[in-house]
């Protein structure tokens, strides 16, 4: 299991949220015991919430084990490390961009303002949104393919962090709603 697990981590590299762990419970028995494992390789998730029991499951391959973590984190990651095309998007947002006839100051106040009651990630991803939109007008309707463009080209290089990827990742999905 050590190399799937070592590849797990490696998808969830640019998620600061998500860990992946290993403890060898024959040498730490106490955590063995603590949490009932009962045969060994045995995988659990263990949420945010301490207050939570940690969940066994059962995928082996490397496709399983990130759609089971997508499922409990609510991520959206692929097993090469990618992020579907919905990570970063909000729905109310994407709504917003797609009824607008042109990117505008009025349309930068509705997203700006739908996006002041959003929290953690959503409220992080909804800046994302407000950015481009001013940038679209600031620099005209080509900005978000040209954007996409060269967010690509940084993505598919090697000379970013997997946080910075994931950001960029993030951006150009959200840049897609603007490109009509």
């Amino acid at each position: 299991m050590a190399p799937h697990y070592e590849k797990l981590a490696g998808v969830y590299a640019g998620d600061d949220d998500v860990v992946i762990a290993h403890l060898d419970a024959t040498e730490y028995g106490d955590f063995g015991d603590r949490f009932d494992v009962q045969g060994y390789p045995t995988v659990k998730f263990f949420g945010k919430d301490k207050k939570t029991e940690p969940q066994e499951f059962n995928g082996r391959e490397i496709e399983d084990m990130v759609t089971i973590v997508n499922e409990f984190t609510g991520k959206f990651r692929t097993a090469d490390g990618g992020l579907t095309t919905q990570a970063g998007r909000i729905e109310a947002l994407d709504a917003i961009v797609e009824a607008a006839t042109a990117i505008d100051e009025d349309v930068v106040t509705k997203l700006t303002t739908a996006g002041a009651g959003m929290e953690g990630a959503d409220k992080k991803n909804s800046a994302v949104y407000v950015a481009a939109a001013k940038k679209i007008i600031a620099k005209g309707a080509e900005y978000a393919a040209k954007e996409i463009n060269r967010v690509t080209g940084i993505i598919d290089g090697d000379s970013v962090t997997a946080a910075k990827k994931t950001a960029f990742m993030i951006k150009r999905n959200v840049l897609a709603v603007f490109v009509k």
